[in-house]
C-alpha cells in the first residue's frame, strides 16, 4: 500500500481524534480521507456510516450539481475478488432499495437518519438517481472485472441497466507526485470516457459506465 495513503489514514484518525476524542479504526478513516479527496469533505463523521448494520455503505455524499445520491464502500483490504465486488454492490442496492421502502429497521442510526435525508432530497422527477461506488487499495484487473460483470446474472445484472455502479482501485504512482493516482475506474458495461479531477492533486483514469 501507498506511504501517501498510509499517511491520509493517519491524518484522518488524529483529526477525529482532535476533534471530538474518539479513536476511529484505520478502516473508518479511509472512509475519511475518500471523502476528503474524492468530494471535498473534511472531517464530517455523519456522512459515515461505515460500523454494525450499515448496509454495505461506508459513507454517503448528495451531489447537489446532479441531483443525486452517492452510497460508497471503502474496502481497506490488500486482495478483493471479483465476487467480493458483486456481493458489496448487491448489497448497497439492496440497503437503498429497503430505504425506498422505508424498511429501515434493520439499519443504524447514523445510516438510517443520513441515508434517509440524502433520498428525501431528491427531486420527484429523479427521485431513482442513485449512484454506488466502491474504492479499493487492491492491486485489482479492472479489465477481467468488467468482462465479469458484464455477463453477471446476479442481482448486479438486473440493476445494471438502471444504477451506476462504479470501482475506484487507490495506487500512488510514485512519491514523487504530490496525490494520489486512481487507475482505471470500472463502470459497467458499455459506454466510456476519459475524466480528470484536479480537486486535492487527486487524478482519475478512463472510467467505464453503464
Amino acid at each position: 500500500m501507498s506511504e501517501i495513503i498510509k499517511s491520509e489514514i493517519q491524518l484522518a484518525i488524529e483529526k477525529i481524534y482532535s476533534l471530538n476524542k474518539v479513536a476511529i479504526s484505520e478502516d473508518k478513516a479511509f472512509s475519511h480521507m475518500l471523502l476528503k479527496y474524492y468530494f471535498g469533505i473534511n472531517f464530517y463523521e455523519q456522512v459515515v456510516t461505515d460500523g454494525p448494520n450499515d448496509g454495505g455503505i461506508d459513507f454517503l455524499h448528495y451531489d447537489e450539481e446532479d441531483e443525486k445520491v452517492i452510497v460508497c464502500q471503502a474496502k481497506y483490504t490488500a486482495s478483493l475478488s471479483c465476487e467480493d465486488i458483486n456481493a458489496e454492490f448487491n448489497k448497497m442496492h439492496s440497503t437503498v432499495e429497503n430505504f425506498m421502502r422505508s424498511n429501515t429497521g434493520a439499519y443504524n442510526n447514523i445510516l438510517k437518519q443520513t441515508l434517509q435525508d440524502a433520498i428525501d432530497r431528491l427531486p420527484d422527477d429523479n427521485s431513482g438517481n442513485v449512484e454506488y461506488r466502491l474504492f479499493t487499495i487492491a492491486d485489482i484487473d479492472t479489465d477481467t472485472i468488467k468482462r465479469k460483470i458484464e455477463k453477471s446474472t446476479t442481482e448486479l445484472g438486473r440493476f445494471a441497466s438502471q444504477r451506476n455502479c462504479i470501482v475506484s482501485p487507490l495506487v500512488a504512482p510514485s512519491l514523487s507526485l504530490p496525490g494520489l493516482y486512481a487507475p482505471p475506474s470500472v463502470r459497467f458495461p458499455t459506454r466510456y470516457r476519459n475524466t480528470i479531477s484536479n480537486a486535492c492533486s487527486l487524478q482519475s483514469a478512463p472510467s467505464f459506465f453503464f
